[in-house]
């Protein structure tokens, strides 16, 4: 049972915010004589959920272009419609989307929250008068029993993308579906390939954001809506990957997300735990947190597993080039998403690197200088490639072998990320090349200048000295 306020705090607690307040004047001012705060605002009110962006929506009779540019001009921000023929408008500034006003679609407001999508999300405040809560679905005993019901029937399949918003629902609020509810969302998962991949791409990553987001991946991988969304990934159900994991890849997958739900949070403390904190937080783009987007990559970054797997002459199951392949796939899929450029490439970045802290942790000499081009190499993603590394390890069993050494480089890594005073100059510059070795300017310096950061990763040289030689035996050969 979850612990809810009762409706008279949930009403002063309303009336006393500073954002309804200016929503109310602003109503006033366009003349609107009855309005109602409905949904998400008033459930996390409910259940006291604090949100960086509160879900803002305003019911009324009718909005109309002349309405939504008044209450807009009062709030000082832009009205867009969204929906002429479903009288949807939203609301935004520079900051981001203040609220949305929606039409009633049906005669009143109680038959409105009627046809709403699940009964938590059913409940109304009276914004212009005295009514306080409305709660024609009892969504806040729902919210109470930690339940998640429909509003009635038919409404999951009006509108399919809300099989995701269900699951989004589990993912950030303390509910789960009922056994009516997650039938309905099973039978309806076909239908959500035919939503806008934009709309899909937005509840996937508010799912993935989620505190309880790993969970509810798992949760998704036993219905079928995940194979429905990617049909790739059925390959992944029970296919073996060699001795050294002691998991099928889906199963490995999903490990990982947990995983690196899970470390992110326990693994680091102090200063590290709280750069990687607010580093998870911050935004890619609108929807997309870098944490969701690190867990994303963990379901994904073995996508390129099957068809790169070869089987050895003694058995031995290898998989060579499947984070490079698995790079170049992802960005295919995050394009069908309608993903932007900066998260693609941060995805790609991750799933083609996330074997290289592998390469870091068993150097034989390992060097400061091999890590800090790694730094260098993955720039501001470098966090999420150690989370990613180190879930990834772990998802391979119970033992982990690697586990250890990977988390000493990924403290050593991160401490040198975070030192604002370390500075990475490569060990030569193309004028010593040109000055020194008498290399004519050209295409051979950049070929030079990359083997001898090859080399400087791999523990074969660590300082100007042993470059200049090994330059000079490259010119040779």
């Amino acid at each position: 049972m979850n612990k809810i306020r009762k409706a008279q705090t949930i009403v002063r607690r309303l009336n006393q915010s500073i954002t309804v307040t200016r929503l109310k004047k602003a109503l006033r001012g366009a003349g609107v004589a009855e309005a109602y705060l409905v949904g998400g605002c008033v459930r996390d009110e409910a259940i006291s959920v604090a949100s960086k962006s509160p879900d803002l929506d305003v019911a009324l009779p009718r909005v109309g272009g002349e309405v939504a540019q008044k209450v807009a001009a009062s709030l000082k921000a832009t009205p867009v419609a969204l929906d002429y023929e479903n009288d949807t408008w939203r609301l935004g500034d520079a900051g981001g989307q203040l609220c949305d006003l929606v039409g009633y679609r049906a005669g009143n407001i109680v038959e409105d929250l009627k046809r709403r999508d699940f009964t938590i999300n059913a409940i109304g405040f009276d914004l212009m008068g005295d009514k306080g809560l409305l709660d024609p679905l009892d969504g806040l005993g729902d919210l109470a029993r930690g339940t998640l019901a429909a509003c009635g029937p038919g409404v999951i399949e009006e509108d399919p993308l809300r099989v995701l918003r269900a699951y989004r629902m589990e993912a950030t609020l303390p509910v789960a579906a009922c056994e009516e509810l997650s039938a309905e969302l099973a039978r309806c998962a076909g239908l959500v390939t035919g939503c806008a991949p934009e709309r899909i791409r937005d509840e996937l990553f508010k799912i993935l954001g989620g505190a309880r987001g790993a969970r509810t991946i798992r949760k998704m991988s036993e219905g079928p809506i995940l194979t429905e969304l990617f049909p790739f990934m059925e390959k992944w159900r029970g296919m073996y990957q060699g001795e050294y994991h002691a998991h099928d890849l889906l199963e490995h997958s999903l490990r990982c997300v947990e995983n690196v739900e899970r470390l992110a949070v326990e693994t680091f403390d102090g200063e590290l735990g709280q750069g990687l904190e607010a580093h998870l937080a911050a935004y890619h783009e609108s929807a997309i947190t870098r944490g969701a987007l690190l867990k994303w990559t963990a379901l994904m970054h073995d996508l390129a597993k099957p068809e790169k797997l070869t089987i050895e002459e003694g058995g031995r199951y290898r998989f060579i080039g499947h984070d490079v392949a698995g790079g170049e796939r992802i960005e295919s899929v995050m394009e069908g998403l309608k993903v932007g450029k900066r998260a693609t490439r941060a995805a790609r970045a991750l799933v083609a690197g996330h074997m290289r802290l592998f390469g870091l942790a068993h150097q034989e000499t390992p060097t400061v200088r091999s890590r800090r081009r790694f730094i260098r190499d993955l720039g501001e993603e470098t966090p999420e490639a150690v989370l990613l590394s180190l879930g990834d390890e772990a998802a391979t069993g119970d033992t982990a072998p690697a586990y250890e050494p990977l988390l000493l480089t990924a403290r050593e890594i991160l401490e040198l990320y975070w030192d604002e005073s370390e500075e990475c100059e490569p060990l030569l510059m193309g004028r010593d090349l040109v000055k020194e070795l008498g290399v004519s300017p050209g295409p051979l310096v950049g070929e030079i200048l990359a083997r001898i950061a090859q080399a400087e990763y791999d523990g074969e040289v660590s300082d100007r000295g042993e470059a200049l030689e090994f330059a000079k035996e490259v010119l040779k050969g």
